[in-house]
């Protein structure tokens, strides 16, 4: 565990980092200090590091598990930048939450089961997209995720 005079020096790092536009510096700073941070501000960190106003689209993919219960969510705001949570410290992170469902539009492909994950854990996204509707609605090639992308 890192103390809080530590972190309070990383995190003055990273904005350092950021407001000279050395993006690319700030994220392999954070993520050499991964391992330091206490577990539910990692993502936290991340999430506002890398998103803030200048990526306000996150794409999102939820994995369950055999019998149905949520395992895992993988977040992406672009090329390069992702995160993969545990379902559950995402849900019980208040911040975390709010930033997904209020202040962010969620991009899903096939969002009727992704949505169904995230009730489960009491998140409830106000603005999201569907790229297989999209694509359902823009052609009559296959829908998968893995057709489309090998058409881009």
């Amino acid at each position: 565990m890192t103390s809080h005079d530590e972190l309070t020096k990383l995190y003055d790092e990273l904005e350092s980092l950021r407001a000279i536009g050395k993006e690319d510096e700030a994220r392999e700073l954070l993520i050499s200090n991964l391992a330091k941070l206490p577990e539910g501000l990692r993502g936290r960190i991340m999430l506002q590091m890398f998103t803030a106003d200048t990526h306000p689209v996150i794409a999102v993919d939820t994995e369950a598990t055999a019998d149905g219960g949520v395992l895992y969510i993988q977040l992406s705001w672009g090329a390069g930048h992702g995160w993969v949570i545990d379902a559950h410290d995402l849900a019980s992170d208040p911040w975390l939450v709010d930033e997904l469902c209020n202040r962010r539009t969620l991009i899903f492909h096939n969002a009727s089961y992704d949505l169904q994950q995230l009730w489960k854990l009491g998140m409830y996204p106000a603005r999201f997209h569907d790229t297989m509707i999209m694509a359902w609605m823009l052609q009559d090639h296959a829908l998968g995720l893995k057709d489309l992308a090998r058409q881009l």
